[in-house]
């Protein structure tokens, strides 16, 4: 944190939006119609990019 500006990459804010909705992995991904494999890699920064 520099300046009191908190920097979040897109992994943090996909898994504390999912956490904070009380959401599995699972339920999330059946949600926007892809696998909890696609949503785990989400959020640890893996393919991010390609969806």
């Amino acid at each position: 944190m520099e300046d009191g500006i908190i920097i979040l990459n897109i992994s943090e804010i996909i898994k504390s939006q999912r956490t904070m909705k009380n959401l599995t992995q699972s339920q999330l991904a059946d949600e926007l119609l892809v696998s909890n494999k696609t949503v785990s890699n989400w959020e640890n920064w893996q393919d991010v990019a390609r969806y």
